[in-house]
């Protein structure tokens, strides 16, 4: 029997990217929602539908890298960080994986492809986390991506 891992990848920010994928195999990954939203209540409710349905093996959300001046979506980034740290992280005791920006742009090709061949298309943000989710089953499960062409 093939195990199959839910895992969620959010790419935070005033407009926020969400995707909720099946990772079934080194060779498939499949997207179940893929959703950009400036409205954070739909994310939450979103996540937490999913978790209480199907659990989840991971959260993986983008990291904040910068200092200095602090824009709208900075901010909105690093409150959105915090908040998946601490409920998801601390008080629903999921496995919160933070990772960097520059960690996800290898994958951002494979990411719009596959989306793309789910009839996912305007989704910039999500395109991002998802990129983000493929990175992680990389390092973690050993994907090989298939549709890694030049942009």
């Amino acid at each position: 029997m093939v195990q199959v891992n839910m895992m969620i990848s959010i790419d935070p920010g005033i407009t926020t990217g969400l995707v909720i994928a099946k990772f079934s195999s080194m060779t498939d990954i499949k997207p179940v929602v893929a959703i950009d939203s400036r409205d954070i209540s739909v994310i939450i409710d979103t996540v937490n539908s999913y978790i209480e349905t199907h659990g989840a093996e991971v959260i993986i959300v983008e990291d904040f890298v910068g200092s200095g001046f602090r824009s709208k979506d900075t901010k909105a980034t690093i409150e959105l960080l915090g908040f998946v740290k601490s409920y998801y992280g601390i008080i629903m005791e999921q496995l919160v994986v933070v990772q960097q920006p520059q960690f996800r742009k290898h994958c951002y090709n494979e990411s719009k492809t596959i989306l793309s061949k789910h009839k996912i298309n305007k989704v910039h943000h999500a395109k991002d986390a998802f990129a983000h989710l493929i990175a992680y089953c990389i390092k973690e499960h050993g994907y090989e991506k298939k549709y890694d062409l030049p942009s």
